[in-house]
């Protein structure tokens, strides 16, 4: 910029900075990073839970066949939606991973939200005041319910509410869609030809480079979780999944901050245990003798409880390690960093 103006250049400019409020007003909402640093939540903080850490983006999926979807009880419940003579149906499991799904038919464009903490579901349009939304899971809730986040307009809605708590919409109210609630039996009997969202009809990858893949947790599905302390770093906690087992049973080792932990479980059984070793020490799964579930580099054997019962270390007891089974969500509320089996 030039250091030196014309006279009647600076007169011009003290005429326009003289100009009206309505006139900063529109030079300020054309410069978006300024507006969104002055918005705030409009709701009560105190019963904001969670944190800005998005669920996996679920938008435009793939729909199949009904009669090709096997992995619903009768009484699951599930959303229906009728738009130009079609009909979809998004069953509530398989929008918990997502707890929101994008999805358009013709010129609809349309989100299904799902809260499975509160099961309340409803489906909204996907166009405010002329701009087209594009919604996803923000990670906050509001009094446990879901908080969805608008990544078109960075502006973040609570399901429950129905309007927007936080950015440039704020105490603006969703355009609901009709929708019907029906249990999957029923939906098979009238609905024969509609198309069913799964949860693998998109892709999971995670929103940014810090968040891990969670391979599709359902946020009230019970995992186990070992709690590795680390004052430098940040305390993380490596998650398990009853699907991570075999059905026979399976051993994981793992070594973090210089301390060496083997985790034990299956799938049949249905139990997952974690214990801290030292870290020469080696495990390999013993199959068909449970209680009866390891034995160590030396021989001996030890028991779901971490108990030697044979072999040279008969007796000894290995310590437990910080680890318990908690919904997801409530993982998510309690710790930010998270490992998974690969």
């Amino acid at each position: 910029m030039q250091k030196h103006f014309s006279i009647v250049f600076l007169f011009v400019s003290l005429t326009l900075l003289s100009c009206s409020k309505s006139g900063d007003s529109e030079l300020l909402d054309s410069n978006p990073d300024e507006t969104s640093k002055t918005y705030d939540w409009i709701v009560s903080k105190n019963n904001l839970t969670g944190s800005d850490d998005p669920f996996p983006f679920a938008e435009n999926p793939k729909l199949v066949s009904l009669n090709s979807v096997t992995n619903l009880n009768d009484n699951d419940i599930v959303v229906l939606v009728s738009f130009n003579n079609q009909i979809r149906v998004y069953p509530y499991r398989f929008i918990a991973p997502f707890e929101v799904v994008n999805d358009q038919i013709t010129s609809i464009n349309y989100a299904v939200k799902y809260c499975p903490v509160t099961e309340s579901g409803v489906v909204v349009e996907n166009n405010f005041q002329d701009e087209t939304s594009s919604f996803i899971a923000s990670g906050f809730r509001y009094k446990q319910n879901l908080i969805s986040l608008d990544k078109n307009s960075n502006t973040y809605w609570s399901q429950m509410l129905l309007k927007c708590v936080k950015g440039k919409y704020e105490n603006e109210y969703h355009h609901t869609l009709p929708m019907v609630e029906l249990s999957w039996k029923l939906t098979k009997q009238f609905f024969p030809n509609a198309k069913v969202f799964t949860s693998t009809s998109i892709s999971n990858k995670p929103q940014n480079s810090k968040r891990k893949t969670t391979n599709d947790i359902g946020i009230d599905e019970r995992v186990f979780g070992n709690i590795n302390l680390d004052e430098i770093n940040g305390t993380s906690v490596e998650i398990f999944r009853k699907s991570d087992f075999n059905s026979s049973i399976s051993l994981f080792e793992n070594i973090q901050n210089n301390t060496k932990t083997v985790t034990v479980g299956s799938s049949s059984l249905d139990f997952i245990v974690s214990f801290i070793v030292e870290i020469e020490n080696t495990f390999t799964p013993i199959q068909n003798a449970f209680p009866i579930i390891m034995k160590d580099e030396t021989g001996s054997e030890w028991t779901i409880f971490g108990k030697a019962v044979s072999g040279p270390r008969k007796d000894e007891q290995l310590q437990a390690a910080k680890s318990y089974k908690a919904s997801w969500w409530a993982w998510k509320d309690f710790y930010l960093q998270f490992d998974f089996v690969e």
